[in-house]
């Protein structure tokens, strides 16, 4: 199989190489959320009568978060059925345990989650409920908005499909959804979501020759332009032409000079 590393490394991929390393998540930003998290939900979730076992999940889970650290998702399963209780209940009463253990940090019910906003991070717990007699394991979880509860797969499946994908492309995919999720932040766009992000990278890159082309091929499947410059007339660029597009109108600063 044809892959980026039958290709010499040219100036541009080593950009690429540096700019991925340039949005990553430092190791002590890293060491500060498992110290949070694990806290968090070994001494404080734990013992709660309520909770039969809490899991991450999200992109710090998928390892496709890039700094600064943003939200950390977990689900907070619940010894109880969807007959036994509401969300809006669940919620107050984790809100209420949860700020005898934290007197100086900010918590609120906040969407269908509780979120404990620390200085480094903010982790958003989401109550969930196993349906457990459902063929594939589901959820119950909040639905926005309401006091009801709503089905929802089993965030260990995105994981596991997102891992099989970055395995078939040599470890590439994850730091590849990295970079289109900063050229997101940096460009303030709006109208895709993280997750939708992760799921596109997914479904359309099957090859990838180098992190240009995974690129290219993702700016494809979302329908961004940049400059008002057409995929073809971006795809002629050369080497050197690309990256000064990389950083001046698609990557920012962090994308090596």
């Amino acid at each position: 199989m044809y892959t980026m590393y039958s290709q010499p490394r040219t100036g541009l991929q080593s950009k690429f190489e540096m700019f991925r390393e340039n949005i990553e998540l430092t190791q002590t930003q890293k060491e500060k959320i498992i110290s949070s998290h694990t806290h968090l939900r070994q001494r404080n979730l734990q013992p709660l009568f309520y909770v039969k076992e809490s899991f991450l999940t999200g992109s710090y889970k998928r390892n496709t978060m890039i700094r600064p650290p943003s939200d950390v998702d977990a689900f907070v399963v619940i010894n109880k059925s969807t007959y036994e209780t509401t969300p809006n209940a669940i919620l107050a009463q984790l809100k209420r345990d949860l700020n005898g253990c934290y007197p100086n940090s900010i918590i609120r019910q906040d969407k269908p989650c509780v979120t404990l906003d620390f200085n480094h991070c903010k982790i958003e717990l989401t109550p969930a409920i196993l349906a457990g007699y459902y063929p594939e394991q589901r959820y119950y979880i909040p639905k926005q908005g309401t006091n009801e509860w709503m089905l929802t797969d089993d965030p260990k499946r995105a994981e596991t499909r997102l891992s099989q994908a970055n395995s078939r492309l040599n470890g590439k995919l994850t730091p590849l959804i990295k970079m289109i999720k900063h050229a997101k932040q940096i460009n303030n766009i709006k109208d895709v979501k993280s997750y939708q992000i992760e799921d596109l990278a997914i479904q359309n890159i099957r090859t990838m020759s180098s992190y240009r082309d995974g690129v290219q091929q993702m700016f494809r499947a979302l329908g961004w332009t940049i400059n008002n410059m057409s995929q073809f007339q971006l795809e002629q660029l050369s080497d050197f032409a690309f990256a000064e597009l990389c950083r001046s109108s698609i990557f920012g600063n962090e994308f090596p000079a």
